[in-house]
């Protein structure tokens, strides 16, 4: 009967290390599991993020290059502007000479 209890305590221990190894296995597959997804998720966030990036920054050139051509613009428009008052005033200021001229020689 001890004999018995002795084959039968040693079964249940070499069953309990079993059925650890099993877990431990099974805990490794889980784990190696979940580092490759979490890899996966890394790559697609980086990948995600370098795509929302190029597209933000795609756009903030589009909006420079529409607000520099703007600009450009209203400087052309005022540099007319300047040249027409110019203009305007260069002829006041012949009619001026020649008064002046035909004043003092005449």
């Amino acid at each position: 009967m001890a004999v018995d209890m002795l084959k039968q305590v040693g079964e249940a221990e070499a069953k309990a290390d079993m059925i650890r190894k099993q877990a431990g296995d099974a805990a490794k597959v889980v784990l190696d599991e979940a580092v490759a997804k979490a890899k996966e998720l890394v790559a697609a966030s980086e990948a995600r993020v370098k795509s929302e990036t190029a597209q933000v920054l795609k756009e903030a050139q589009a909006r420079a290059e529409e607000d520099t051509k703007q600009y450009m613009e209203d400087i052309a428009k005022k540099c007319e502007q300047i040249k027409s008052d110019a203009r305007v005033n260069l002829a006041k200021a012949a009619d001026i000479i020649v008064a002046k001229v035909v004043s003092v020689s005449g």
